[in-house]
């Protein structure tokens, strides 16, 4: 996220139609991204243990244009499944956590 908004801000992007996806194993920062209207006012405790990565996946993703949504892909699946079975954002993910 704060790589296309850096690109944004580089190329004086600062409105734009696309929608950008990402894949979370993290549930809560998933539904923080997917509720950013309500975030900061409505859901978020600032006492909760992850509130700083919540509020600034929030602030990344306001400040960036374009609609941001994430979906969730299950974490930690290469436990129990060879890597080359894995969709390719389980692969991702395996890979992100190693």
């Amino acid at each position: 996220m704060y790589y296309i908004r850096a690109l944004c801000q580089h190329y004086s992007i600062t409105v734009s139609p696309s929608k950008i996806q990402y894949h979370f194993d993290n549930e809560e920062a998933l539904r923080c991204l997917n509720t950013l209207n309500s975030f900061i006012t409505d859901a978020a405790n600032p006492l909760a243990t992850d509130y700083d990565v919540w509020a600034a996946l929030h602030e990344a993703a306001i400040s960036t244009p374009g609609t941001h949504f994430g979906t969730h892909v299950k974490g930690h699946q290469d436990g129990t499944e060879l890597l080359e079975n894995l969709s390719a954002e389980a692969q991702l993910n395996v890979r992100m956590e190693r």
